[in-house]
């Protein structure tokens, strides 16, 4: 169970700065 709940934990926090790379990147090509 606890497995479960640390490869959760680790999809959550890959999803969130995955995001924030994403949102950097796009104000990134849009401040040009």
């Amino acid at each position: 169970m606890g497995l479960v709940l640390g490869v959760f934990a680790v999809m959550l926090l890959a999803g969130a700065f995955g995001a924030v790379l994403v949102r950097r990147f796009r104000d990134g090509a849009d401040g040009r």
